[in-house]
C-alpha cells in the first residue's frame, strides 16, 4: 500500500511509494471537494479516505480512486478538525489540534 501524506499547504493529499518514498502524484488534487487545509488522514474498510479539511472545519470523504464522495461530517462545533481514525467500534472520531483531550466521535455523516 502506497503512503498517503497530507499537503497542508497545497491543499491535496500526495502519495509515495512505501518502500521507497519515490513521489507517486496528487491521489487527491488541490481543493477538490473543497479542500482546504488538510491534517489527518483515515481509510475505511471499503478503501475510502477520510480527510479532515482544518480551515474547511468538516471532514471529506474520497473513494479509493481518490475522487471526492461527499462532505462526511460539518457543523455543530466542528472547527479546524485535525487528527483522524477509526475506533475499534468502527467509528470515525476525531481531534482538534491544542485540545489533544478533546475527541469528537463522527458518525453518519454527523459532529455528535
Amino acid at each position: 500500500m502506497p503512503l498517503f501524506v497530507s499537503s497542508y499547504l497545497s491543499n491535496s493529499v500526495l502519495q509515495y511509494q512505501s518502500d521507497t518514498g519515490v513521489f507517486m502524484g496528487a491521489f487527491v488534487t488541490s481543493g477538490l471537494g473543497g479542500l482546504n487545509r488538510p491534517r489527518g488522514l483515515a481509510f475505511d474498510t471499503d478503501g475510502r479516505l477520510y480527510v479532515s479539511s482544518f480551515s474547511g472545519n468538516n471532514v471529506l470523504r474520497y473513494n479509493a480512486d481518490g475522487m471526492f464522495d461527499r462532505i462526511f461530517a460539518t457543523g455543530n462545533g466542528l472547527m479546524g478538525p485535525a487528527g483522524l481514525a477509526f475506533g475499534p467500534d468502527g467509528k470515525l472520531c476525531g481531534q482538534r489540534p491544542r485540545h489533544s483531550q478533546q475527541r469528537t466521535s463522527l458518525q453518519r455523516g454527523r459532529h455528535i
